[in-house]
């Protein structure tokens, strides 16, 4: 029987790096490339979503060809990123904007009134106080550009972007990993 591999994929903030296990655990090799962060303008802070599906092809085919192994050996990927910022895809599950990311503050007008209309609620319920997550960025999105938030189908995590662009989901098929809800800001966790 051949052996299996395992790969794991973490799209974070500055870089995605991937790694490549053997069935028992064990680190095989690893791989990252940097993903680049843009500022177009002041407070302004976001990434493209296709850097984060192209860096997660780099690094998994250098994990795969450095190690020798059979690509047909490799029986499951995962993929893990960051949980703050938000991306967004049509129903073709193109992206409708950048991904917005956690470092980007132009929610902050929006995180503020959540907390002063119901801050209380949002941490009992999430266990997470209103900060710049997706919770406050959708708002954002949908307050201060209406028309580009109609054509929005999913909102969208990096590992969910990623995910969703490998096996071909469209847009309604669009999901964010469940263990990242409680840091959403719209979870009753």
């Amino acid at each position: 029987m051949a052996s299996t591999y395992l790969v794991g994929v973490d799209l974070g903030t500055s870089s995605t790096k991937s790694a490549l296990y053997n069935s028992d655990g064990k680190l095989i090799t690893e791989s990252s490339a940097e993903v680049p962060i843009y500022y177009p303008e002041p407070g302004v802070v976001d990434q493209e979503n296709d850097d984060f599906f192209s860096t997660a092809a780099q690094t998994v085919k250098e994990c795969v060809t450095t190690s020798g192994i059979d690509p047909r050996d490799v029986v499951a990927i995962g993929f893990g990123s960051q949980m703050a910022g938000i991306g967004t895809v049509d129903e073709e599950f193109n992206p409708v904007t950048r991904f917005d990311s956690w470092l980007d503050m132009r929610c902050k007008p929006y995180i503020e009134h959540i907390n002063t209309q119901c801050g209380d609620v949002v941490t009992q319920l999430s266990g997470c106080p209103p900060t710049c997550n997706p919770g406050a960025k959708i708002l954002w999105w949908k307050e201060e550009h209406p028309d580009t938030y109609k054509r929005i189908a999913k909102f969208v995590t990096p590992a969910g972007y990623v995910a969703g662009k490998v096996v071909g989901l469209k847009g309604h098929e669009a999901f964010i990993d469940y263990t990242f809800i409680h840091f959403s800001g719209l979870s009753d966790a």
